[in-house]
């Protein structure tokens, strides 16, 4: 019979299904948008918040771990290219403006939600990983730190040079603890986080976690 109609768990689940593919992806999709393009720095900074919050809550729309991956790709609309869109943003203002401030400070709550949501949502990451191919996870988690020293390097204000190197230092940690970063890891996992955390911030070595 009709879900709607009939079992609540089956009318549940579909309503869920209804909003992750209309209106919760729509809107999470202009939020990313608003951040990145609009001129208004409350508003853009307004909307990353609001986006942090949604993406923080996706549990409650059921977003299957396919989801977050998609959120963590290199495609167009993930939220690892919307660093990448934020540096190259920076370009357009002069580094004296208090415009060229503004976007950076936008572009420091967009670190803040990128990181939190990563370690939120690494279980659904891991395990679409398992189902898909083990490298898939290796290579969005690099693509991730890639982008993050990109916009590191782009930065000129303190407050943003900080919490670049800050938001990788705790994904290492918490993966380390968590059992995924350690020697051996498949993929080269291991070898390639490092290779790429040091271009954060040379303090980003294997002893972070405790190994040589």
């Amino acid at each position: 019979g009709d879900p709607a109609t009939g079992d609540p768990a089956s009318a549940l689940a579909l309503l869920r299904k209804e909003m992750l593919s209309g209106p919760w992806s729509d809107i999470t999709s202009y939020l990313r948008r608003v951040a990145v393009r609009d001129d208004r720095a409350r508003v853009r900074d307004d909307a990353v918040l609001t986006l942090q919050s949604a993406l923080l809550g996706g549990d409650t729309v059921g977003a299957p771990d396919s989801y977050w991956v998609r959120c963590f790709s290199h495609d167009d609309g993930s939220l690892v290219n919307m660093l990448t869109e934020m540096a190259e943003s920076f370009s357009g203002f002069d580094k004296r403006t208090e415009q060229r401030h503004q976007v950076e400070r936008t572009a420091h709550l967009a670190v803040s939600c990128v990181a939190k949501t990563f370690l939120a949502k690494l279980p659904s990451l891991l395990k679409a990983s398992e189902h898909d191919h083990p490298s898939t996870f290796a290579q969005d988690w690099c693509g991730l730190l890639d982008r993050m020293a990109s916009l590191g390097k782009a930065a000129t204000s303190e407050e943003l040079k900080e919490a670049v190197p800050e938001a990788a230092k705790n994904m290492l940690l918490v993966m380390s603890a968590q059992g995924v970063l350690a020697p051996g890891a498949q993929s080269g996992l291991w070898e390639e986080t490092w290779k790429r955390a040091v271009a954060i911030d040379s303090a980003l070595t294997p002893a972070l976690v405790g190994a040589k």
